[in-house]
């Protein structure tokens, strides 16, 4: 396992036309990212992609959905 050095994050929901939202992360500590405050104004199924960069520069893409009930 490889330590974590950034991690970034997008939000969008394509069905109501939201484009894709950069949400601010702040580092917590060792591989820990946190976000506070993020307001999610619609319901349905959003799609998160998350970037993240190892010590050793390896950049690791992750997608996925989430669905918000209202």
């Amino acid at each position: 396992v490889e330590p974590v050095t950034s991690a970034g994050l997008t939000l969008g929901l394509a069905a109501r036309s939201v484009a894709s939202q950069d949400v601010p992360l702040t580092p917590e500590g060792p591989d820990h990212f946190s976000s506070f405050a993020v307001q999610i104004p619609y319901s349905g199924t959003w799609s998160g992609a998350l970037v993240v960069t190892t010590a050793t520069g390896r950049v690791v893409n992750f997608a996925f959905d989430i669905p918000i009930a209202t």
